[in-house]
């Protein structure tokens, strides 16, 4: 079974390599677009996810596992497949705990209430960058960004108008590699709370659970 993850690299160099071009189209998954899936290279480390585009993406969509998006680059009359993500929507379990106060305890043993309770989320199951623009950056109205970063921006974006429009979510979650935590802490991602308790996922013993939270979660755990 494929592992689920998330990959960006998140080298710091002291000079980047720039495109000077980059004019992304996002689309849905489709059979249209194979020729583009088969020739996509995420990376001799990345194997799977390579594997995950040509074998796996379409049966998530038609099982309701997970929506993949394709980010084209349209330069002239080619068309660069960039990127892939995968979402889903999702839930991070976690334990909600308030202090009883001494003279109101039942048993001198329970010193808390405890509720279990749950942040509706989106998911971003699987992330990979083309090794062409793996570590590239793009300018764009004198901001200097990774390509990996506009389109984790434009996912975002792309979270916040599904919660305004579509449906009630207050996170984004994803599991991160390793290498990747600092990439995404820098774009305000943080690893989740020790009273929070993700759903499991496969070989994910490496793998560290982050989200970023759309709307003040306003949770509560007394210690």
């Amino acid at each position: 079974m494929l592992r689920l993850a998330v990959y960006l690299s998140a080298v710091k160099k002291s000079s980047h390599t720039y495109i000077k071009e980059f004019d992304p189209q996002v689309v849905v998954i489709s059979p249209e677009y194979d020729e583009s899936l088969r020739t996509f290279d995420a990376g001799i480390n990345n194997l799977s996810f390579n594997q995950f585009l040509t074998t796996d993406a379409i049966k998530y969509l038609s099982s309701g596992d997970g929506v993949t998006y394709l980010v084209f680059n349209n330069i002239g009359t080619s068309k660069d497949l960039v990127a892939y993500y995968t979402l889903s929507s999702g839930a991070i379990p976690y334990v909600e705990r308030w202090a009883i106060p001494e003279d109101e305890r039942t048993s001198p043993d329970k010193k808390y209430d405890e509720y279990q309770c749950g942040i509706s989320t989106i998911e971003i199951k699987m992330f990979a960058v083309s090794t062409k623009y793996q570590d590239v950056f793009y300018r764009f109205e004198g901001e200097d960004l990774p390509v990996a970063a506009w389109i984790l921006r434009s996912i975002i974006d792309q979270a916040n108008e599904m919660m305004q429009h579509n449906l009630g979510i207050k996170a984004i979650f994803l599991q991160s590699v390793p290498d990747a935590i600092e990439f995404y802490q820098l774009n305000k991602f943080e690893k989740i709370y020790e009273y929070m308790n993700p759903f499991s996922t496969i070989d994910s013993d490496d793998l560290t659970p982050m989200l970023l939270a759309l709307v003040n979660l306003d949770l509560h755990y007394d210690s």
